[in-house]
């Protein structure tokens, strides 16, 4: 992948001007303020990961956190072996621990900015696949201060780590950069189980632009299937064995452990697959218009975005379109139906890859405003 030195300036830019915006509003809180800090929500359970891991070099979460803390709060999951480990994936708190070892606490935040400008750069990427330079570092620099993204710049979020990877994977395919573009979308899985669902039409794609380009070459079409595959094999290995060592299973998660205890104090196991109970309907409006934490409170540029799908036939790439569409859409269907779709600190997190995809959308209705009011022949056509 080569950047022009427009590209450059631009990435530079963003990092600039987010540095001069984030850096104010992440000092402007008392961090002892609890309306508003970076151990909220899920965020302090990902926290102790981290320390039981650097402390005690273990996953034994009782050694961290006293019963008067976590009966009730649904927040561990019981292990093979019977200790108390982590709910949550262990991938996120596992890259975290240098910035912990090198500023303590302090390395939280720090990391969860690096990964928030780091989003904003891929963003802008995605977006130099449709438009030029100027549209793709201004959708970018909206974004960065009018969204969730915004919202999300202080705090220490599991969904970034998540979003960053998904984000660098899907650059990477639509560059056709598909054998590294399967080491980020395999790790993505690491990082949160249900990426597997976007990731699925995201190999479709794959395969039926390979199909495409070597449907008449069956040796070359077969290599790189088995390459694609086995590359994808191998970066998915982390996550299959964590999971056997900790919950017993390749494919049990701690999100199907969930440790829960009955009225007499015995363990009683929880899964969060049985939390997709919401009416589709009625879990679509409240995720979407929610005055606490609907989609479109916190993202008003989302409506340039709709603006922008109506007239997404303008943009010459449809197969890459249609993946974007598909991705947001299957994000948005998976959480209507979850029991939890307000259980977000500070905007809707869970829609957080959607609408960061959604900015291709919103450059292409600002590429289509740039055309209508301002004529210049080169972006005319």
């Amino acid at each position: 992948m080569t950047f022009s030195l427009n590209d450059r300036k631009s990435i530079i830019m963003i990092i600039v001007l987010s540095l001069m915006v984030y850096v104010p509003y992440i000092f402007s809180f008392n961090n002892m303020d609890s309306e508003r800090n970076y151990w909220s929500g899920d965020s302090w359970w990902y926290m102790q990961i981290v320390e039981s891991m650097v402390q005690n070099g273990d996953l034994d979460m009782s050694n961290n956190i006293p019963a008067s803390i976590h009966v009730n709060q649904d927040q561990l999951a019981l292990s093979s072996q019977g200790y108390l480990a982590p709910k949550h994936g262990i991938f996120f708190p596992l890259v975290s621990i240098p910035f912990y070892l090198l500023f303590g606490d302090a390395g939280y935040p720090l990391f969860n900015l690096l990964l928030t400008i780091g989003i904003l750069i891929v963003m802008y990427l995605i977006i130099r696949v449709f438009f030029d330079e100027f549209i793709s570092l201004s959708t970018t620099l909206i974004y960065a201060f009018t969204s969730v993204i915004f919202l999300y710049s202080y705090d220490y979020l599991s969904d970034l780590w998540s979003v960053l990877l998904i984000l660098l994977g899907v650059n990477l395919i639509l560059r056709r950069k598909y054998y590294t573009a399967s080491i980020f979308l395999a790790l993505a899985v690491f990082a949160k189980i249900t990426n597997v669902i976007w990731i699925i039409p995201i190999y479709a794609f794959i395969g039926i632009n390979l199909w495409k380009e070597h449907k008449r070459q069956f040796g070359i079409l077969a290599q790189k299937v088995f390459r694609i595959t086995l590359i994808f094999s191998i970066m998915i290995t982390p996550v299959l064995a964590s999971n056997y060592l900790i919950y017993g299973s390749p494919f049990t998660t701690g999100y199907q452990r969930i440790v829960s205890y009955s009225s007499n104090g015995s363990i009683v196991l929880l899964a969060h697959t049985n939390d997709f109970n919401k009416p589709f309907f009625h879990g679509l409006f409240t995720l979407l218009f929610s005055q606490k934490k609907g989609m479109l409170w916190d993202n008003y540029i989302l409506i340039f975005a709709v603006l922008g799908m109506v007239f997404s036939h303008q943009i010459k790439q449809t197969s890459m379109i249609i993946l974007l569409l598909i991705i947001i859409l299957l994000q948005i269907i998976f959480f209507s139906k979850y029991d939890y779709t307000l259980a977000t600190e500070f905007g809707n997190r869970f829609l957080y890859l959607s609408i960061a995809l959604s900015s291709v959308f919103t450059a292409n209705f600002i590429n289509i405003l740039r055309k209508r009011l301002i004529y210049n022949p080169k972006i005319a056509h």
